[in-house]
């Protein structure tokens, strides 16, 4: 989530144990620090702090930091909490695609406001939801580039005046829901920016070096330090802070590195906020699921396909990573699946415009939550540094690009949530093939993502009429150019 290989030593030990808790007195005397210490806090914050005056959490600090290659963020817990339910997520989750806004490189303003004309065409996409990267002040200490990076926060209760105001965020909340989009937030809680006040006030506050100088545990994120979540203080200011905007009207929020953060805190924020706010979590992590979160990145997946593309694995590799999510997480877990984001090259700069629909079709059609990263849907190539204003090339909108995008959300809509059955194909070096359970039937993929046409004999199991084009299918041979996906629906 920094926009840089992740990387670097841990420079913490494994996580130690603390005392957690502190008592009602004390409390009532944190929350007491909290306001006077922040004069300018927005009034919403100020009473939502004073309606949770209780004992804070003093939690044991994660040793977890990301790890290089194909593993990072992934863990899927041998499997022990597959057959668990796990938090049911909000129904929007499966009406349509989640909708990544950045807005500093969204429009040549770089505001919220310049988002608000463009939600009609978001939402003609498919889009249930909109995810917000952080909108918040960025740190001055420490900055890379010349604007600095939205996850360097230096106040978490306030909006970038290089966006706009609080207001034209109400106004931008309000004109998506008015759209029936629901809007969350980018929460960034495993740092902030060096400068952060709290820091300021107290280093200690922030994970230290042998020096007592404020540190981060990956050590190219040179722009922040990472909190110390054995200080309660600390705890409560993150809970409250994100609290306050669910308060104001939010829906939910993108969690930031997840993995790293100590799951004690996000089921705590599940058990404050209550069970009907989404939670997405910037990981892959099976224990996530048994109370806190509703998504997760399926990062098998995105790094399969990718790797594919790029002719480093099988088509095999992707199946693979279908059935794993299958194997491993709770049943309600929702995968969230991409060809891009914020962080990773963009598809077309990957896998280029010929071999895109295939790819999107095994993505948003295998039972997931769909993800569109501005620009994506206009075939955008180049990635907007998450350091400068870089705005988002939108020429492409007047292709076919936009039309592929909102056809598919719209099956995956009829579709609805649901596993994949993999089907054997003679190909699987270049073809992945599965069909599914609908809402009102069965549906069916057999997507040709190598850099060649295939004839690939596949068997499915029932007889499929095609929805990308005509005629039917049941068994024998089809032939896909590179990149194409056949997509059958039971008669």
């Amino acid at each position: 989530a920094r926009g840089t290989e992740i990387g670097g030593q841990s420079q913490i030990g494994p996580g130690q144990r603390v005392v957690g808790g502190i008592g009602v007195a004390q409390a009532d005397a944190v929350h007491e620090e909290e306001c006077h210490s922040h004069p300018r806090m927005v009034p919403v914050f100020a009473a939502f702090a004073s309606c949770y005056k209780r004992a804070p959490m003093s939690l044991t600090q994660p040793a977890s930091f990301p790890e290089h290659g194909s593993t990072h963020g992934v863990h899927l817990r041998d499997g022990r909490l597959a057959g668990s339910p796990g938090p049911e997520a909000p129904a929007f989750a499966a009406r349509g695609a989640l909708y990544c806004v950045y807005p500093r490189a969204f429009s040549p303003r770089g505001t919220l406001a310049a988002v608000v004309p463009q939600l009609d065409r978001i939402a003609a996409l498919g889009a249930s939801a909109l995810w917000l990267l952080p909108i918040h002040p960025i740190g001055l200490r420490a900055r890379k580039g010349s604007l600095g990076s939205p996850y360097a926060i230096r106040d978490y209760r306030a909006v970038n005046p290089e966006y706009g105001t609080r207001e034209d965020l109400e106004a931008l909340v309000a004109a998506a829901h008015a759209r029936g989009l629901k809007v969350i937030l980018d929460l960034v809680v495993n740092h902030a920016a060096p400068d952060h006040s709290l820091v300021l006030e107290r280093a200690s506050r922030a994970l230290c070096d042998a020096d007592g100088n404020p540190t981060r545990r990956v050590s190219d994120w040179s722009d922040i330090v990472d909190w110390r979540f054995d200080d309660a203080f600390v705890v409560e200011h993150l809970l409250v802070s994100a609290l306050g905007w669910i308060e104001a009207g939010i829906d939910g929020f993108r969690c930031d590195v997840a993995g790293m953060v100590p799951l004690e805190f996000w089921n705590e924020l599940r058990r404050r906020m209550g069970p009907e706010r989404f939670l997405l979590a910037e990981w892959q992590d099976a224990a996530h699921h048994e109370h806190a979160f509703h998504a997760s990145y399926d990062w098998q997946l995105y790094r399969a396909l990718r790797d594919v593309a790029l002719g480093e694995k099988y088509a095999l590799a992707v199946g693979a990573a279908l059935r794993s999510w299958q194997e491993n997480f709770p049943r309600n877990a929702v995968p969230l699946r991409f060809v891009e984001n914020h962080d990773e090259p963009r598809a077309m700069a990957v896998m280029g415009r010929e071999r895109l629909p295939a790819n999107l079709a095994v993505a948003f059609l295998s039972g997931g939550l769909p993800l569109i990263y501005n620009g994506q849907e206009a075939g955008a190539s180049h990635r907007p540094s998450l350091f400068e204003r870089e705005p988002v090339d939108w020429h492409g909108l007047e292709g076919d690009l936009p039309r592929l995008h909102a056809d598919l959300v719209a099956r995956a809509v009829a579709w609805g949530p649901g596993p994949v059955s993999l089907v054997e194909t003679d190909r699987p070096a270049a073809v992945v093939a599965f069909t599914r359970k609908t809402l009102a039937g069965h549906g069916a993929v057999v997507a040709n993502l190598g850099r060649h046409a295939e004839t690939v004999e596949v068997s499915l199991p029932a007889r499929f009429a095609q929805v990308n084009g005509t005629g039917t299918h049941e068994g024998g041979a089809l032939h896909l150019a590179p990149g194409e996906a056949w997509i059958g629906e039971t008669q």
